[in-house]
């Protein structure tokens, strides 16, 4: 029964971070600065992580650089 309340905590975390995560993404009022692609594919794969796992979809980030974007 513990391990059925911290799996459903670790999910409700998981879930929170996610909404977090995407309202930042949609904001419509920040600044545009620039971002390093990297980071902004590892923050779109924790948004839709769960949807390609659930699908098969196997992402390959081939991405080596740190170059930044505005």
């Amino acid at each position: 029964m513990v391990k059925d309340f911290d799996l459903i905590l670790n999910l409700t975390q998981y879930l929170s971070n996610t909404i977090e995560q995407f309202k930042e993404f949609i904001k419509t009022d920040r600044n545009i600065k620039e971002e390093v692609v990297q980071e902004i594919i590892s923050s779109l794969t924790k948004i839709v992580g769960s949807s390609l796992k659930y699908y098969n979809i196997e992402l390959i980030n081939e991405i080596k650089n740190k170059n930044s974007i505005c």
